[in-house]
């Protein structure tokens, strides 16, 4: 049995079906910016940053500190960006067991997500002090 295959399909099957080098390399790379937002924001006070199973977001829970200054999570992402220039969203907008988390992407450059990092160091400091 002979099966025709459109030709519109052709680039779908090189790509699974070639080198696989881009996607390993591709793959350590965002593995390196979430180990870098990871641990940039668990070494923060009061913020806790599981490490993601299999997205290109964390979702740090920033609730002790918000909580203690009676914040809710979409005015600090409000303030992160407005005042720190760090764009996040509101964990409560992914129900109800996400107020007092954000959820940031690290799909952009390492240097961004370093600069991130230390804005929001910068937010949290200016919270807690």
């Amino acid at each position: 049995v002979e099966v025709s295959v459109p030709s519109a399909a052709w680039p779908g099957i090189a790509a699974l079906t070639g080198p696989q080098d881009m996607v390993a390399s591709q793959i350590a790379a965002y593995r390196a910016r979430r180990d870098l937002l990871v641990r940039g924001l668990n070494a923060l006070p009061g913020v806790k940053c599981p490490v993601p199973a299999g997205a290109f977001y964390v979702f740090p829970d920033f609730s002790a500190l918000l909580s203690s200054r009676g914040l809710s999570s979409r005015a600090f992402a409000d303030l992160l960006l407005e005042e720190h220039g760090v764009a996040a969203i509101d964990g409560a907008a992914f129900g109800g067991r996400g107020e007092g988390c954000l959820r940031l992407s690290f799909a952009s450059a390492q240097a961004d997500l370093d600069a991130a990092v230390a804005r929001i160091a910068e937010a949290v400091a200016g919270l807690a002090g």
